[in-house]
């Protein structure tokens, strides 16, 4: 079965869950889409519980309770510190957590290990930054004179959408943040669209139907 999500999380009810929680969402989904169609037998889902229960300092991983497609893990983290840290070392903790995490499950059920080493190493590359161009495509307007696009960043603390128009030169036109929410609402990116409605207008539009949209219109002179 391929690998369909991946999820970093407090144990329940933890003082910090509710700041923690949201932050660990870029580089989950980062790591998670580096990896590609990454096959992990009978499980769609991985679960890392971190803990700052001094019982757990020094135990490496441990396997939690698993389900028909679902494996979980414990580790300890030391939650409160992690809170106080600047982005970059929030970042490189999780990244570092979630690739030993998976290391530990590959050894474990045998899965390939090569993924896992590129997936990171990408995340890496890219300065634990998550973003990407929607569906890595650039549409061309009706009048085959503008270029438009959706560019996506997704960090600790917020996932924007920004809508970009280019003329045929690649010259910037304009630009507009279409929306800025919490992280873990992103992950309906995965199923929006983009394009024109008309020579003047491009929208963003989710799978349930709602639409975000950049114009040109204060361009048109006399037209």
């Amino acid at each position: 079965m391929k690998l369909r999500e991946i999820a970093i999380f407090t144990a329940y009810q933890h003082q910090y869950q509710s700041i923690f929680n949201p932050q660990t969402w870029c580089i989950q989904e980062q790591y998670w889409r580096y990896l590609g169609a990454y096959d992990t037998g009978p499980f769609a889902k991985i679960t890392i519980r971190v803990n700052d229960d001094p019982v757990m300092k020094y135990k490496d991983f441990a396997l939690d309770n698993t389900c028909l497609t679902v494996v979980g893990i414990d580790k300890y983290l030391d939650v409160a510190n992690f809170l106080g840290s600047s982005s970059t070392k929030k970042k490189t903790a999780l990244v570092n957590l979630l690739h030993d995490g998976m290391l530990f499950l590959c050894d474990h059920y045998l899965w390939d290990k090569e993924p896992l080493v590129r997936a990171y190493e990408l995340c890496l590359e890219n300065n634990l930054e998550y973003k990407f161009k929607l569906r890595d495509k650039t549409y061309r307007s009706p009048q085959r004179n503008w270029y438009g696009a959706i560019y996506c960043d997704w960090d600790l603390h917020y996932f924007k959408a920004t809508a970009r128009i280019e003329d045929i030169n690649g010259e910037l036109i304009k630009e507009q943040e279409l929306l800025n929410i919490e992280p873990y609402f992103g992950e309906f990116i995965y199923y929006a669209k983009s394009k024109w409605d008309d020579a003047y207008t491009f929208s963003l539009y989710s799978k349930t139907g709602e639409k975000w949209s950049i114009r040109l219109m204060t361009l048109v002179v006399n037209e």
